[in-house]
């Protein structure tokens, strides 16, 4: 496989400056709570303020009606959006998003007896029979086309992206049902960023996931094929030896001499998606989503979308309270700066 050696020097270059210098520690000042200002609870308490001339100019952008205003509350010359005036805000911007998956990872952590033992030795044991079955039907797959869950007989549920599929065209229908809008106007509706190790395995699953029993009917209500989603193939790049052994830092070489490589971070998007994000940019798409394809949690929200749209800020988050299964990511810090 090709790997970026250039792309690789840049980044380690830029690893070795930074790590001779001091790394000043964060100054954090709180786990900041929701706020209905900065952080908000998707949930049904929800209030979201604006001023009526700016919702205007926001509906104005878009080009939907101010008859999505008709039941929203009024103090003033400030609008109070609940939850419901959000979802339906939310569903009229819909045509104009495109969902996006980090298809590039294999499933081999599902099947790591180690990472898979630590939680509860005990329940793993009981669970090794089954464990052994499902690790075993994962091996050597992207993660996105691994089932997302058992069902209750044992047998394999839908795979992740079959699940992200359809919550895509559920979207769109009830979108469709809101605005009256053809298909023409929700293509391009997912984009994905897959690897060297995963490109060909997706899009041969792909021709399976047309007649995909929980997508089929709603490709043909929607107009839309999911099933062929804009993509692009992220670079592999030369592993770094471990900070532990020092600065600086090299190419790690595996016992043969070779160099040792994988796909770079999620932060890579920005470059390996750009063609991909300004085809988007052209075809009407102002917002999207990007995230990984194997988090069951990370599906569209129309209610946050229309918060995203009425704040004016570039980009948002999703975050959740981690829980003692939560091994990987971090916590939302303020700093006492204020960011």
């Amino acid at each position: 496989m090709e790997i970026d050696f250039k792309l690789g020097q840049k980044i380690l270059d830029a690893v070795n400056t930074s790590g001779c210098q001091d790394i000043s520690m964060l100054d954090v000042d709180v786990l900041p709570r929701p706020d209905g200002k900065d952080i908000f609870t998707l949930d049904k308490n929800i209030k979201f303020r604006i001023t009526k001339e700016n919702a205007d100019r926001i509906l104005s952008e878009f080009k939907i009606s101010t008859q999505v205003l008709s039941n929203v509350q009024k103090d003033g010359e400030t609008l109070i959006f609940d939850f419901e005036n959000l979802r339906i805000l939310g569903l009229h911007l819909i045509p104009y998003l495109s969902y996006g998956v980090l298809n590039g990872g294999m499933a081999t952590s599902y099947g790591d007896v180690t990472n898979n033992s630590k939680f509860n030795a005990e329940l793993f044991k009981d669970a090794q029979i089954q464990f052994d079955r499902l690790s075993a039907s994962a091996k050597d797959k992207p993660k996105g086309i691994t089932p997302a869950f058992i069902n209750p007989d044992g047998t394999n549920g839908f795979d992740f992206l079959e699940l992200k599929m359809r919550s895509i065209l559920l979207n769109i229908l009830e979108s469709q049902s809101v605005t009256g809008k053809g298909k023409d106007a929700y293509q391009y509706a997912m984009f994905q960023m897959t690897s060297h190790n995963t490109d060909s395995k997706l899009r041969e699953k792909y021709k399976e996931y047309k007649n995909s029993p929980i997508l089929k009917e709603l490709i043909e209500k929607t107009g839309i094929d999911i099933t062929q989603p804009e993509s692009a193939i992220q670079p592999l790049i030369p592993v770094f030896t471990h900070t532990q052994d020092g600065y600086p830092l090299s190419f790690f070489k595996k016992k043969d001499g070779t160099i040792y490589a994988l796909p770079g971070g999620h932060g890579q998007n920005f470059f390996v998606l750009k063609e991909v994000y300004k085809k988007l940019l052209e075809k009407g798409k102002r917002f999207v989503y990007l995230g990984n394809v194997d988090n069951i949690g990370f599906t569209i929200s129309p209610v946050e979308l229309a918060i995203l749209a009425l704040s004016g800020r570039h980009a948002s988050f999703d975050f959740s309270f981690k829980t003692p299964v939560d091994v990987k990511g971090g916590i939302l810090v303020r700093e006492k700066s204020g960011r």
